[in-house]
């Protein structure tokens, strides 16, 4: 069944075709995993691969390379091919949603899995994704799973477990989370749910954040159904990177859709593996771009109203204050401009068929607050990060040992106590929550 064009730009989405090679549908029809890549290293890659032949149900692979100049013929996503692993590949860099749109078209499977190529997966995360979603509504158009920072190599402070370390006592992986959901605030604002945080089990319900992060995210495929044949459409292809997952997530949910987390998917992310060497100003441009698309497709229109001229009087500033982000700012507020039309247009489909309110929607982000240092993409050092983690533990297991800490973090989260307190907190915690101790130990150093 064609997927057809969802809300992505119809010019842009032929141009796809062009660049796109499509090999014959052969592909397992319960599922079918989608990788992107872009200058793959062939190590990373394979771990990807391996994991998710380790699967149950295995499913095929797709992989779909874009065209990088330091691989013009695509050598290292050539040499995974195989017998149910597929090679695509563009001529030119179509983007990441770009890319997973030429890639949905060319399969028939029940459900997908969309992956970044620096994913790994624990050979429960298939079962456990696809297990939630079958026995979910047919309102529950995808999964998310709890996905954890992959370690950095050589770290040896880093704050949590990794994947081939020992279990640790207590609930949860003892992992840093990259994110068991994304959440947005007020401002359309998007976040990581639970970023930053150790692992303790704290998110071990499966519930509702607002949507899912694409580096791993399990779907039915005819969620990707145009708008006008009950779907929510494709990803909007020029976006190119960034914001893409928000903004169909976002969508899914005015349209009465949900996005469901399911605690025992989990796999292990090296984060912003290929975009590590981008600049700032790169990954600053194209965020706050589709920042005020996502707006403008998306919200009421009084909203739109309100938020650009906020977020612009931000920019402005930040332009002021920072003169070396002048020139991108203007880039991003004269390419939103030339947009609006575009932008009214992309809304038409859209809005007649809202079921759910933006402040529905945001309000699913309430409690929620990132504890990621933006910089060293470690874990914050600070008193709230570990009191988040456990007072959250106990709103959902208020038995757990763990939850014998929140006393002593919450005087030490209110500065009214000093090193001797950190250290009896250190204490408690390597027998009630060791999984702590690394951070907590870490906290203190820094505090006093």
């Amino acid at each position: 069944m064609s997927l057809g064009v969802g809300t992505g730009d119809r010019a842009f989405d032929f141009r796809e075709s062009l660049f796109a090679t499509i090999p014959p549908v052969t592909d397992n029809p319960k599922v079918t995993a989608i990788i992107i890549t872009y200058a793959p290293e062939s190590d990373v890659l394979s771990a990807c691969v391996e994991s998710l032949r380790a699967q149950n149900p295995v499913p095929n692979i797709v992989i779909f390379d874009n065209f990088a100049l330091i691989d013009k013929e695509h050598k290292v996503a050539k040499s995974f091919e195989e017998e149910n692993c597929r090679v695509m590949v563009s001529g030119k860099n179509i983007g990441f949603g770009g890319a997973i749109n030429s890639a949905l078209r060319s399969i028939e499977s029940e459900y997908v899995l969309i992956s970044n190529y620096d994913i790994v997966y624990e050979s429960s995360y298939m079962e456990a994704a696809i297990g939630r979603l079958e026995v979910s509504g047919e309102d529950v158009v995808g999964i998310a799973g709890k996905t954890l920072f992959y370690p950095p190599d050589a770290d040896e402070n880093w704050l949590g477990r990794g994947p081939d370390d020992p279990p640790i006592k207590g609930r949860g992986t003892g992992g840093v989370i990259d994110n068991t959901g994304t959440l947005v605030n007020g401002l359309m604002l998007a976040y990581n749910r639970g970023v930053g945080q150790i692992d303790i089990g704290q998110y071990d319900i499966s519930d509702r954040p607002m949507g899912a992060c694409f580096a791993a995210f399990l779907a039915r495929r005819d969620a990707f159904r145009p708008i006008s044949k009950g779907g929510v459409g494709l990803l909007d292809s020029p976006y190119f990177m960034y914001y893409e997952d928000i903004d169909w997530c976002y969508r899914a949910n005015i349209l009465g859709y949900k996005i469901l987390f399911e605690p025992g998917a989990v796999a292990w992310h090296h984060h912003s593996l290929t975009t590590r060497d981008k600049s700032v100003f790169f990954k600053y441009h194209l965020i706050q771009r589709n920042l005020y698309r996502t707006i403008m497709k998306n919200m009421r229109f009084r909203a739109v109203i309100r938020l650009w001229a906020f977020h612009a009087r931000m920019h402005l500033r930040r332009a002021r204050v920072e003169k070396e982000f002048g020139t991108v700012t203007g880039q991003i507020l004269f390419e939103t401009l030339a947009w609006a039309v575009v932008g009214l247009f992309k809304r038409a489909p859209i809005q007649p068929r809202r079921k759910f309110t933006d402040t529905g929607i945001v309000n699913l982000s309430i409690g929620e607050e990132g504890h990621l240092d933006d910089i060293s993409l470690e874990p914050k050092a600070d008193w709230h990060n570990p009191l988040a983690s456990l007072k959250r533990l106990e709103s959902r297991f208020p038995d757990d040992p763990a939850c014998e800490l929140i006393p002593l973090i919450e005087k030490l989260a209110d500065g009214n106590s000093g090193r001797d307190v950190g250290e009896k907190a250190i204490e408690l915690a390597r027998d009630k929550c060791p999984a702590l101790v690394p951070l907590l130990s870490r906290i203190v150093e820094i505090s006093f």
